[in-house]
């Protein structure tokens, strides 16, 4: 997500940001804007990239306002159902217009739903998005942040919003602080913005101001930068960012997400002293600098052995197998050259389904190499993710279905071996002690909560995640 209240061209502005949060999500894009002077309002959405929307001049040249909402789209528990699950939502009530923008995932939605439309609400899309307009348009509060307020109580799971009024901005983060939000500001202007990733802002000529807390809900309006608590709780930031998600120049709970992955791929070296091979290869794109982190503490050859076509969007956020399958067969292929008769320790930052990691290695083989021992810069993911990564049910789970050894016989590679979830946690932890992370797709610990799904994760659990379970447990409240 990105907006900005107060920039002459903010649509414009907002293109450019987008273009740098492409990575968190590839099924859809849209724009809203306001323009506090003529009280207008525009906005232009579809499915696809930025540039399949927003493809020419006249796409983007109506949206005229000094005032800007705007997300990439990303569905973790499933596809687009039509137009109307892609963010920002624009609603125009008899008092005032709204648009709001939401990424992660509200856990007991299904059950506020039906309360909702036991009370005569109509939902028009799929998305979680909206649930959270419904309820604050239920609120007797006075206020946007006393609404705001009051509808948190209600929710459970992960998330960050941000809604466009005609009086300002307003953000705010779950208690626990899974997903990152981030302020900014234009250098030499008064105008503040918010985005998703810090990374955003160098590219767009603007300085980090502060990021929004566990519990925390930012205002920005004409009066500036205002902010407030609906909840005062431990900042418990999703893994998978510091891992895959985030890109590398971002920052999020003071820890810089490249410098994250270099220090996870030493971990990883630290805990596989003994195998031997010609050379280090990462998997482009999210694990060549864990690949780095490894052969530099090992001091072995890292070499690049793996070409990404980098005009094939990331296969881990497609939202079927099927297409998952096929993105890799066309996005990746192999130099021959660097690993035909060399035995090859290839660095990938995860294992979720297997199917990418038995393609890949299969593809290294394919081109002469004598082995390939596949080490996973993260902990196997054995529990699903609630929180707002594409992780939510058991059976997609490889590590929830199998040992490591059964996982390295299924992938084809001559030795397996994961990063300790106590090596992540260090790794994380060497630029900012004071950070914690919400571990709960290694270890099923969730700190929320999982609303719903309670029953139907009972219900599936594998005997290997029970193995993995503290004292039979499976949901840890705080």
């Amino acid at each position: 997500m990105f907006a900005i209240w107060d920039y002459p061209e903010a649509a414009k502005l907002s293109y450019f940001a987008l273009l740098n949060l492409q990575h968190r999500g590839q099924q859809g894009v849209g724009i809203t804007v306001f323009d506090q002077a003529t009280r207008r309002w525009g906005m232009n959405k579809g499915k696809g990239l930025i540039n399949d929307v927003f493809n020419d001049a006249s796409s983007i040249d109506f949206l005229t306002g000094n005032c800007a909402l705007s997300s990439v789209h990303y569905s973790p528990a499933n596809a687009i159902n039509g137009i109307n699950d892609i963010n920002p939502l624009k609603y125009v009530f008899q008092d005032e217009s709204v648009s709001i923008a939401f990424e992660g995932h509200i856990t007991n939605s299904q059950s506020l739903r039906q309360t909702l439309e036991d009370q005569g609400t109509v939902f028009h899309s799929k998305s979680d998005t909206e649930l959270f307009i419904h309820l604050i348009r239920q609120s007797k509060q006075p206020t946007m942040i006393e609404k705001i307020k009051e509808i948190t109580g209600d929710l459970q799971g992960g998330y960050s919003v941000v809604i466009l009024t005609e009086e300002g901005l307003y953000a705010f983060v779950d208690k626990n602080g899974f997903r990152p939000l981030v302020i900014g500001r234009l250098d030499q202007s008064e105008s503040y913005m918010i985005s998703s990733e810090s990374c955003v802002f160098q590219s767009i000529g603007a300085t980090i101001q502060k990021e929004v807390r566990a519990g925390e809900i930012v205002k920005i309006s004409d009066n500036g930068l205002e902010s407030t608590c609906f909840a005062e709780s431990e900042t418990m930031i999703e893994a998978m960012e510091y891992v895959y998600f985030a890109r590398p120049d971002t920052t999020i709970g003071g820890v810089n997400i490249y410098q994250a992955r270099r220090a996870l791929g030493r971990k990883l070296a630290d805990e596989d002293e003994d195998t031997q091979a010609d050379l280090v290869m990462g998997v482009p794109n999210s694990s060549l600098i864990a690949a780095m982190g490894y052969a530099d503490s090992r001091q072995l050859r890292y070499d690049l052995g793996l070409v990404k076509n980098q005009y094939i969007g990331r296969t881990f956020i497609q939202p079927t197998q099927e297409l998952r399958e096929l993105g890799v067969k066309n996005k990746l292929s192999v130099i021959s050259e660097s690993v035909k008769d060399k035995s090859i320790i290839l660095i990938d930052d995860s294992i979720v389904r297997g199917t990418t990691s038995k393609q890949i290695v299969k593809l290294i083989k394919d081109a002469g190499a004598k082995e390939v021992h596949l080490r996973i810069s993260s902990p196997p993911i054995i529990f699903p993710n609630y929180y707002g990564i594409d992780m939510s049910s058991s059976q997609e789970l490889l590590a929830a279905k199998m040992t490591v050894e059964e996982m390295r016989d299924y992938i084809g590679c001559d030795s397996l071996k994961f990063l300790s979830i106590d090596a992540l946690t260090e790794a994380v932890q060497e630029q900012n002690s004071e950070v914690h992370l919400s571990l709960s797709i290694f270890n099923g610990e969730y700190i929320d909560g999982i609303g719903d799904y309670k029953t139907s994760l009972a219900s599936q659990l594998t005997p290997i995640q029970k193995s993995h379970l503290k004292g039979g447990k499976y949901v840890r409240r705080v």
